[in-house]
């Protein structure tokens, strides 16, 4: 709209067909051929549209975070709550969307940053993310391909504070966490009993991302050793990381019977139960993390302050 109110036009719209409104398709990026690109919110679909609006493609994102959301959401919108009046019941996968040198890049977050790479089939090469304590929430990123260098500028907002945060690709060591895997397993293969083998496989796989993986070895690892706290503390994180949020309330209650004054559990049951909504007991847990361990103490005042403008809009 200009300074006297006049309404500017800047070309003809047209409705993208094949998005029914229940999936709310909001994020849009144009390439350099004039393809638009559409992403769903609350579901890993991106489609491709030509200039006059034809569907050319539709891609769904293999990821296992949007996986571990994707799945809520269906079962969510199969008891009918695909109504918009009722969305903040869903989960969001896709924040924001970008297209840069004919790659497609999404970002989501929740409970941690995550950007996936797409190629031009759909395919994807890479995903990027950066590891918190804290639950992330972001707004929206660019991209900038710097002398062959990606780097991603991501918006972050939290209450009071708003910043942007700089991504770029961290290269792999020799092997990395692929290589350590491979080594586990034939340790784990030779020693079908070898707890630790498993605990470190487990936290490798969480390292790449390999969720229900890791669970499944923390799992066998509570099976070996019962009384085995960081077991249960190790699964409780990869539950977190895969939106289930209530068993990692579970894991880490268990762990806490195990050995009760230790602050980091406390603190990720916290976090925990804020996802769930559960915000006075994540306060509580909060408290108790810092006063068991001063370097909680500023982490768990910014989650309390959270919990409480929750609480207060609830």
């Amino acid at each position: 709209m200009s300074p006297d109110g006049k309404v500017l036009s800047f070309g003809k719209s047209f409705a993208f067909p094949h998005s029914p409104a229940s999936l709310n398709s909001r994020s849009v990026a144009v390439d350099a051929n004039g393809d638009i690109f559409v992403a769903f919110a609350y579901f890993p679909i991106v489609r491709r549209y030509s200039s006059e609006g034809k569907l050319l493609a539709e891609f769904k994102i293999e990821s296992p975070a949007m996986e571990a959301k994707e799945i809520y959401n269906l079962k969510a919108v199969g008891e009918g709550i695909a109504d918009p009046s009722q969305r903040a019941v869903l989960k969001p996968l896709i924040l924001d969307l970008q297209v840069q040198d004919g790659r497609i890049f999404l970002l989501s977050h929740i409970p941690r940053l995550e950007i996936v790479e797409l190629d031009g089939e759909g395919n994807s090469p890479a995903t990027y993310w950066m590891e918190t304590r804290e639950i992330y929430r972001a707004n929206g990123f660019a991209v900038h391909n710097a002398g062959g260098e990606l780097r991603f500028y991501v918006s972050r907002d939290e209450f009071q504070d708003f910043r942007v945060d700089v991504l770029r690709i961290k290269e792999p060591g020799p092997g990395g966490d692929a290589g350590e895997i491979e080594s586990l397993t034939r340790e784990i293969e030779a020693w079908p009993e070898h707890t630790i083998g498993f605990i470190n496989r487990g936290v490798a796989r969480h390292r790449l991302g390999d969720y229900r993986g890791a669970v499944e070895d923390f799992t066998r690892a509570t099976e070996l050793a019962p009384d085995f706290a960081p077991a249960y503390n190790n699964r409780g994180l990869a539950r977190v990381k895969a939106g289930d949020f209530a068993r990692a309330v579970a894991d880490f209650s268990r762990a806490l019977e195990l050995d009760p004054g230790e602050a980091a559990v406390h603190y990720n049951r916290g976090i925990a139960r804020a996802h769930l909504g559960d915000f006075a007991e994540a306060i509580e847990d909060f408290r108790k993390a810092a006063a068991l361990d001063p370097d909680f103490d500023a982490r768990a005042r910014e989650q309390i302050a959270y919990c409480r403008a929750r609480l207060k809009i609830s």
